[in-house]
């Protein structure tokens, strides 16, 4: 099985492919991909990397925001998966079509499996960005909000609401 191809203190997560960098079939097993979200997050959740003086949602309000979580995951595998019992295109009565679902796997430790799990059940926009080969150091970014957008892009024209 599987299990032998595992290093020590690694576990393989399975992960839906459904993004458009991975629906091209672009992304290949050996392959090394960093892991992007966006969220809408409402409510007076912190948009500040634990600083203390960080942007707070004001309650009742929900803004979208995209940031990498997870980078230089390693893909083991990828490739359609049909439940056990069934075959392509035919249900669990054996009629009409079961879609067999895109799958995506990835050797990670045991905090990162955490991590995927809690990306895919939030709900929100998951997308794959292949890394280069010859780079393997993470990086820091600033997550992406429609402020940020607009202090980096100076957009005009926009009304700022009195307070």
């Amino acid at each position: 099985g599987a299990s032998i191809n595992i290093p020590p203190g690694k576990v393989l997560v399975a992960f839906p492919s459904t993004d458009m960098l991975n629906a091209t079939g672009a992304v290949q097993p050996g392959d090394h991909v960093d892991i992007m979200i966006s969220l809408p997050i409402s409510g007076t959740t912190r948009l500040d990397a634990g600083a203390t003086n960080g942007t707070q949602i004001e309650p009742g309000q929900t803004t979208l925001v995209s940031q990498l979580t997870l980078q230089n995951i390693e893909v083991y595998t990828m490739g359609d998966w049909t439940p056990p019992g069934q075959t392509a295109n035919t249900n669990a009565n054996g009629n009409g079509n079961v879609q067999p679902l895109k799958i995506i796997t990835f050797i990670v430790d045991h905090q990162e499996a955490l991590i995927l799990k809690f990306v895919k059940d939030s709900g929100g926009t998951i997308d794959l960005a292949i890394r280069s080969a010859e780079d393997n150091q993470n990086v820091e970014t600033d997550p992406v909000t429609i402020d940020y957008l607009v202090d980096l892009y100076k957009f005009i024209g926009l009304i700022t609401p009195k307070r």
